[in-house]
């Protein structure tokens, strides 16, 4: 492969001789004062270079060549550093699809520091190598379908790169790929990408919006590690379980997204990881049908979240999951949650309403026989107002104990209330009891001290044991429909 610099600024090279039809090789240290009346010196790289023997690296000569020109479609054995720190090109490369179109890799540091600004990468190219932009000029970047694997500091430091566009046919972000890249305002993972590695994101303080696609299954701690404009973040990961966010041995939590505000968390998610959005500025959660499982501390100390949504697909909800979202004032529970976490929504402490839809929660275990505690769930909220939804069919033991409910709506479908359901509610003072209800367990009502009337719309005796525990409920009413 022959290259042509074709515009220069001076005439005097350093380090170099011309050999035989004008063809400049590496020789020993000398100096040549080329003819001013041709402006044009060649290389033949067709054996390739590196960054020790490129031979342009004499600074005072790489300040000096401005354009640059592929002469033929000769392959070199190696593409590594084939444009090393040309810094001052006008922004393009002539001929370049004659060497793209004809490669399968781009070489590590082929583009390290040059002044391109532009660049389309076809499908032939599958792969690109470490430090192979880092530094340029680049600004935009076309990469075609085709491409599998972008190295460590491929983009390093590309200050100028505004946007670039990830191909579905990517599965390996290797290291720090974007690192310093302080322009780029928004990226896409595909979905073939399994893994966001150590400081790939590092520094890229304009970065505002990112996709996660859903084949994420491990997320660096320090991925994204000063992008303090990174805002909204779309997750699509289907179970990022292997990120580590918890260090156990010092008792603490790497905050990986700092600056977060809005989350959509979309349908191809699964399971929701320990600890993952803890410690974060949520203020808008979305969550898609899909998700199953939302892991221990997974949305821990989010205290600027207003409003919380369990989606129907989820059946566990872990320990402290949101624990200390003190901003939240409503809370919807999916209709298919099957056990909720210890303390999953302890220090909640703004939440006065909640919409109850699950169907059967009884896995949730809120009372441990051998402490004879209970580590209740909404007790330290606010809330007032609960309302059970049609798909309810059984309220579990201890589920609403020593909550500050003052208003229970309880919609027909449920058939069984489980013994101390609603202990110690002192502010509730009545309640009615749908004609659906079949069995409510002893002491449901214990020492709901304010509970004055019970309503229950069936013919008396139809259900036994009232008071169910309530000490004050002077009136019991019995209402059937029939």
């Amino acid at each position: 492969m022959v290259i042509s610099i074709i515009e220069y600024t001076e005439v005097w090279v350093s380090y170099y001789e011309i050999a035989g039809e004008g063809i400049l090789t590496y020789a020993s240290s000398r100096e040549l004062k080329l003819d001013e009346q041709e402006p044009r010196i060649q290389w033949d790289i067709t054996g390739g270079l590196n960054n020790s023997n490129t031979p342009w690296r004499s600074d005072d000569y790489i300040e000096k060549i401005k354009k640059v020109d592929i002469l033929d479609s000769i392959v070199p054995e190696k593409t590594d550093c084939l444009f090393y720190r040309l810094k001052n090109l006008d922004g393009t490369i002539g001929h370049i699809d004659n060497l793209l179109n004809n490669i399968s890799i781009i070489g590590s540091r082929m583009f390290y520091q040059s002044g391109l600004t532009k660049l389309t990468i076809p499908s032939n190219i599958k792969s690109i190598e470490e430090l192979a932009f880092n530094m340029s000029k680049i600004s935009k970047l076309e990469l075609s379908e085709g491409l599998r694997t972008i190295k460590d500091e491929a983009f390093g430091n590309c200050f100028g790169l505004t946007e670039i566009s990830l191909p579905n046919s990517l599965t390996d972000l290797e290291g720090s790929v974007f690192i310093g890249c302080s322009s780029l305002r928004d990226i896409a993972i595909p979905n073939n990408v399994v893994k966001i590695d150590s400081m790939a994101f590092y520094w890229c303080s304009s970065l505002e919006s990112i996709t996660i696609g859903k084949s994420v299954k491990k997320i660096s701690s320090t991925s994204f590690i000063g992008c303090d404009n990174l805002k909204t973040i779309n997750y699509n990961a289907e179970n990022a379980s292997e990120t580590v966010v918890y260090n156990s041995s010092s008792n603490s939590v790497s905050k990986i997204f700092d600056y977060l505000e809005t989350l959509n968390i979309g349908a191809s998610v699964r399971v929701i990881p320990e600890y993952l959005f803890a410690f974060t500025n949520i203020k808008d959660l979305k969550m898609e049908y899909g998700v199953t499982d939302i892991g221990r501390f997974a949305f821990l100390g989010c205290s600027s979240l207003t409003s919380i949504t369990i989606p129907d697909s989820v059946k566990t909800i872990g320990s402290y999951a949101f624990y200390n979202c003190t901003a939240a004032t409503n809370l919807t529970v999916g209709e298919n949650v099957e056990e909720m976490g210890k303390y999953c929504f302890r220090n909640c402490n703004n939440i006065s309403t909640v919409d109850y839809n699950a169907k059967d929660a009884s896995k949730t275990i809120v009372f441990d026989s051998s402490t004879n505690t209970v580590s209740t769930l909404f007790s330290s909220t606010n809330l007032k107002t609960l309302n059970i939804g049609s798909s309810v069919e059984i309220i579990p033991q201890f589920i609403f104990a020593f909550s500050e409910i003052e208003e229970v709506n309880i919609d027909d479908g449920v058939t069984l209330i489980n013994s101390y359901a609603f202990y110690g509610c002192s502010s509730l003072t009545n309640i009615t009891i749908p004609n659906s209800v079949k069995e409510i367990k002893t002491y449901v009502f214990y020492n709901c001290t304010s509970l004055t009337k019970i309503i229950i719309q069936k013919s008396e005796g139809d259900i036994t044991g009232a008071p169910w525990g309530a000490p004050n409920a002077i009136s019991i009413e019995w209402k059937s429909e029939s």
